[in-house]
């Protein structure tokens, strides 16, 4: 296996563990935008979406979509940010210029890319 085939097995087993801590406190997640196919216009050609490295979420509690638009809506974000990043993933929520307050987006770096 290539090192990007193994990124990519690994990044689908850490979805899984965001989903379940996100169930454990009670939210829910949905699919937003996974794997982006090289066909599609919009985001970044050298976007992790493309490579199967990243995903983005939507994040409903207490049956309120998440928008990240709020205080209280980034807070929860973030807690799903830092477990991101403890289990060893980079979060968007840390991104800074044009890609800034990516609260949903959960990838993994490869080739220097976030």
């Amino acid at each position: 296996m290539s090192v990007l085939s193994d990124k990519q097995w690994k990044h689908v087993q850490m979805v899984g563990r965001l989903i379940r801590f996100a169930g454990d406190h009670g939210w829910q997640l949905a699919w937003a935008d996974a794997y982006r196919d090289e066909r599609v216009k919009y985001g970044s050609p050298n976007s992790l979406h493309r490579s199967r490295l990243a995903v983005d979420l939507v994040l409903r509690v207490d049956g309120v979509v998440q928008e990240g638009k709020t205080p209280e809506s980034i807070a929860n974000w973030k807690v799903l940010g830092d477990y991101w990043k403890m289990i060893g993933g980079t979060w968007g929520g840390d991104f800074t210029g044009a890609s800034a307050g990516d609260y949903n987006h959960f990838s993994l770096e490869h080739n220097g890319y976030k």
